[in-house]
C-alpha cells in the first residue's frame, strides 16, 4: 500500500492505532475500504479499515491538516483536501500526488460518471458544476434565494440530492436535472445533512438533528419514508454506503471518549459497530474498492 509524502510525527502512535484495531470477522473477504482523516500525528493523515474490520493502514501523510477523502468513480481513485498548503491542494488516492488548488473551506464532489466536479457555495448559496478542477463554473446548477449545501448527485446524473435552508428550516432536495422538477422532504428541519445516494440509487443517507444530536437516518425516496438508524450522544454524521448496500459508516462519538471514531452500520440487523478505537479524531469516512489502492 503506497505510502505518499514520508510520514510525520510519531511512528509510536501509530503502531497503537494499529494494535488497537477490531480484529477482522471470520467472514471477512468483502473487498470494500473505509477511508478517513485523522489527526493521529498531530498533522494530518489518511487512513483506512477493512469495512468488515481489521487493521488500519496508512494511506498518505502529511505535515498538516487533512481535509475528509471524496471518491472520483471515473478514475476510480480516491481525493482529499491538503490544508497544509496556500491555497488549499486536491490530492490522489493513493497516491497522494496534487491534483491543482481549489477554492472554498470544503473539496467539491466528483460527478459519477463525467468526471466533473460540483460545490455548493456557502457565501451565495448556489450549487456549481465545472468541467474540472479549477475551472470556472458556467453557470450555477441550482441558483435560489435559500441556502444549498452538500451537493450529491445520482450514479446516472440525473438527479441532484442537496440540503436547502430557509427561513422555515432545513429540507432534504431530490432535482431533476431533465426538467428541474424537485421533490422536497423532511421541510422545517432543525438541520439535516451530507446526503449520500445508495448503490441503486433508490434511498438516501443523511444526518438530521434529533433533540439538539444528529443522527443518521436512511429515506426511501418512492415513498418518503425515513429511517433512524442511530440513537447515541454526541452529533452522528457524515454517512457512506458500501458497494452492496448493506452497511453504511459514519463520524460518531464512543461512549468513553471525545476523540471521534468511525463507526459501521449493518443496515440488515441494525447492529452499530465501532471500526477504529484510537485516541485520534477519525472523521469523512468514505467507502472504496481496495483494488482501487493497488499499485
Amino acid at each position: 500500500m503506497p505510502a505518499g509524502r514520508a510520514a510525520t510525527g510519531s511512528s509510536l502512535l501509530f503502531l497503537v492505532l494499529w494494535a488497537c484495531a477490531p480484529t477482522p470477522s471470520p467472514a471477512d473477504g468483502h473487498d470494500d475500504l473505509v477511508l478517513f482523516a485523522s489527526d493521529a500525528n498531530d498533522a494530518g493523515d489518511i487512513l483506512a479499515v477493512p469495512l468488515l474490520g481489521g487493521p488500519l493502514q496508512m494511506i498518505c501523510a502529511g505535515p498538516g491538516p487533512q481535509g475528509s477523502p471524496r471518491i472520483r468513480p471515473a478514475q476510480q481513485s480516491g481525493v482529499y483536501a491538503d490544508f497544509a498548503t496556500d491555497p488549499a491542494e486536491a490530492r490522489r488516492l493513493p497516491g497522494c500526488e496534487s491534483l491543482g488548488p481549489f477554492d472554498g473551506e470544503a473539496l467539491p464532489v466528483w460527478l459519477p460518471q463525467s468526471d466533473r466536479v460540483s460545490a455548493g457555495n456557502a457565501e451565495s448559496g448556489d450549487v456549481t458544476l465545472a468541467s474540472a478542477l479549477g475551472r470556472p463554473a458556467a453557470a450555477p446548477v441550482i441558483m435560489s434565494d435559500a441556502i444549498e449545501r452538500y451537493p450529491a448527485w445520482s450514479g446516472d446524473e440525473t438527479r441532484l440530492a442537496f440540503a436547502r435552508r430557509t427561513e422555515a428550516g432545513w429540507s432534504l432536495v431530490v432535482h431533476e436535472m431533465a426538467t428541474g422538477q424537485e421533490r422536497v422532504y423532511l421541510d422545517g428541519a432543525t438541520y439535516l445533512g451530507h446526503p449520500a445516494w445508495s448503490p441503486n440509487n433508490d434511498r438516501l443517507a443523511f444526518d438530521m438533528f434529533v433533540d439538539g444530536d444528529a443522527e443518521i437516518f436512511t429515506l426511501e425516496l418512492a415513498s418518503g419514508e425515513a429511517r433512524r438508524w442511530t440513537a447515541r450522544p454526541g452529533h452522528d454524521l457524515a454517512s457512506a454506503w458500501s458497494s452492496t448496500g448493506q452497511h453504511l459508516v459514519f463520524t460518531g462519538l464512543p461512549a468513553d471518549s471525545e476523540a471521534r471514531d468511525i463507526f459501521r452500520i449493518d443496515l440488515g440487523s441494525g447492529a452499530i459497530t465501532n471500526l477504529t478505537t484510537s485516541p485520534a479524531n477519525e472523521t469523512g469516512p468514505v467507502i472504496l474498492p481496495a483494488s482501487w489502492l493497488e499499485d
